[in-house]
């Protein structure tokens, strides 16, 4: 599954089984726009976590820009990839993701 700005989104089942997900965009600075969902425990309830996060390091060392969590559901995880879809459109309003397309001959390294 994909969110309206091509992020892949696991289903829900994968955060049921306590799977976490992460991913990024690049951007021309380096300052990668940079996501994490998870399971979380709050008062003897499960939640979907949402963090953002700016940078080329992990998140564990780097400054959380802001964070929700949502409710341990469909639903939630919805909502979830919704809040961090807005959160990617804000940032693209200051910050250019580097695209570069690979030639059939080009290889990855």
């Amino acid at each position: 599954m994909k969110t309206r700005n091509d992020f892949d989104v696991p289903v829900f089942e994968y955060y049921d089984n306590g799977g976490k997900y992460s991913g990024c965009r690049r951007g021309t600075k380096k300052d990668d726009f940079n996501y994490k969902t998870e399971v979380v425990k709050a008062d003897d309830k499960k939640l979907i976590a949402a963090d953002i996060w700016y940078g080329i390091m992990n998140f564990e060392s780097s400054e959380k820009v802001s964070g929700e969590m949502f409710s341990f559901d469909s639903e939630g995880l919805r909502k979830a990839y919704e809040y961090i879809d807005e959160a990617y459109e804000l940032w693209l309003t200051a910050h250019e993701p580097i695209t570069h397309e690979i030639a059939e001959d080009e290889t990855i390294e």
